[in-house]
């Protein structure tokens, strides 16, 4: 067990870097090349493309809100596609709502990553009779994600106001 004293030690070390853990992602993080997220269709397939969701009044306001910030940070853009995934909201604990974009119909076109995540089950049994680990809370991680150059195309997500991607 670590000593008590190291927790006011750690805490100063967060404090004097807190601009290292922002609790907003102020923009996209720098292309990576063959790192960024590539998404690779089945030979022949329609681009899937759906209407917007209804959504009720409240929804639609925080809608707008969030669609402006994410444009004003450049996470998004508007765009014209065939592609169009539907926007929806889930509420959070704290009673506000997360955006989420239903691809489940992009997913059942795209083609099958053949070296999948490792099983969390696994990973956990790794963590047995350890002492030390490290708790990663990758908070908006879609948008720590580039996608690849020509490839934005096919995240387009439809609204009421128009269809828009990320860069």
């Amino acid at each position: 067990m670590a000593s008590p004293s190291l927790y006011p030690a750690a805490r100063e070390i967060l404090k004097e870097n807190k601009e290292l853990f922002p609790d907003e992602i102020p923009k996209l993080p720098p292309r990576r090349g063959d790192l960024d997220f590539k998404i690779e269709l089945e030979l022949g397939v329609q681009p899937p493309a759906k209407p917007p969701y209804r959504l009720s009044y409240a929804e639609l306001e925080e809608m707008k809100k969030q669609l402006k910030d994410y444009v004003d940070r450049g996470f998004i853009r508007l765009l014209t596609s065939l592609f169009g995934a539907p926007a929806f909201f889930v509420k959070k604990k704290d009673g506000t709502f997360r955006m989420v974009i239903d691809y489940r119909s992009l997913n059942k076109v795209t083609v099958k990553d053949t070296f999948p995540l490792p099983r969390v089950e696994e990973l956990m049994e790794t963590l047995f009779g350890k002492r030390w680990f490290t708790k990663l809370d990758l908070r908006q991680f879609f948008h720590q994600l580039c996608i690849a150059m020509g490839d934005s195309y096919k995240t387009a997500f439809v609204t009421r106001w128009g269809t828009l991607s990320d860069w």
